[in-house]
């Protein structure tokens, strides 16, 4: 019975890792240094945060976020989809972007509350 129910266990976590490493994405060879991705994921939430608050002024600029962000930094959508599933697979490297950007978010916010003293 224990042999049968750690053969069941074995299979399992054989095809659960066979699944993980099929859908592996393979690094893009225009991948978004990482430093650049920290930059662009920030302009994405700011931008976003207006977007959700007033989005009449973007509207009246006739911004559209996602261009205005990949015209800046000179990349486009598919670059930006690709690079971010990659970073996205190494959960690691994600969570060191994201940090990265919780920091910089953090000390805006800082800054922006003592200005307004």
């Amino acid at each position: 019975m224990i042999r049968k129910k750690l053969l069941v266990l074995f299979c399992i976590v054989l095809g659960v890792s066979s699944c993980y490493q099929y859908n592996k994405p393979e690094k893009p060879k225009n991948l978004i240094p990482k430093e650049q991705m920290v930059n662009i994921l920030l302009d994405l939430k700011l931008i976003g945060a207006v977007t959700g608050r007033d989005k009449e002024v973007l509207d009246s600029a006739k911004v559209v976020p996602e261009s205005y962000v990949y015209k800046k930094y000179n990349i486009d959508s598919a670059q930006f989809a690709n690079s971010n599933a990659y970073y996205t697979y190494y959960m690691k490297e994600y969570a060191e972007i994201y940090e990265k950007v919780k920091d910089s978010l953090s000390k805006l916010k800082n800054i922006l509350y003592r200005h307004s003293r």
